[in-house]
C-alpha cells in the first residue's frame, strides 16, 4: 500500500514539475520576442560587392569581421548585393532577418530588405559555396 501511495505522490510531483517547466518555457520565449517598433525611424542602405576577393575585399581581412554594418533598432535596412564576379553566383543571408537570403547570378544584383527590430549582432554570410566562400562568412550587422 505504501508503495502505491509513493508512486501516486511521485506522479503528482512529476506532473506539477512539468507544468511549472512548461509555464517557465512559455514565459522565457515570450521575453525573447522583441518589443514592437513604434515606427521605423531611419533608413540604412549598404552595398556589398562580391568579387573573387570576397565581400568588399573580405579576403584581405582574414582575422576580423568584414564588412561591418551598424544600424539603429527599428530602422529599415537595405543591403544590395552587387555581384561583380562574372564566373559564379553569390548569395547573401542575414541571420534572423533574411535566413534564406538572396542569390545574385554572375554579374547580377540582388537585394535584402528588413526592419531591424532586435538588438544584437547578426551574421551575414554568402549562401552559395564558391571558390572564395570561406572569406564570405564573417560579416555582421550590428543593431543597437
Amino acid at each position: 500500500m505504501q508503495t502505491r501511495l509513493s508512486n501516486e505522490a511521485l506522479t503528482i510531483v512529476t506532473i506539477a514539475m512539468l507544468s511549472a517547466a512548461s509555464i517557465l518555457t512559455v514565459l522565457a520565449v515570450a521575453s525573447l520576442a522583441p518589443e514592437p517598433c513604434p515606427a521605423t525611424s531611419q533608413k540604412y542602405s549598404f552595398t556589398i560587392v562580391s568579387t573573387l576577393n570576397g565581400f568588399n575585399d573580405s579576403k584581405n581581412h582574414p582575422d576580423q569581421p568584414w564588412p561591418i554594418m551598424r544600424v539603429n533598432r527599428c530602422s529599415t535596412v537595405t543591403i544590395q548585393l552587387e555581384n561583380q564576379d562574372t564566373s559564379q553566383a553569390h548569395g547573401l543571408a542575414v541571420a534572423l532577418y533574411a535566413n534564406s537570403g538572396v542569390v545574385a547570378g554572375p554579374g547580377q544584383n540582388a537585394e535584402v530588405n528588413f526592419v531591424a527590430n532586435r538588438t544584437g549582432e547578426f551574421k551575414v554570410t554568402c549562401t552559395i559555396p564558391c571558390s572564395i566562400h570561406p572569406s564570405m562568412l564573417n560579416s555582421y550587422v550590428y543593431v543597437s
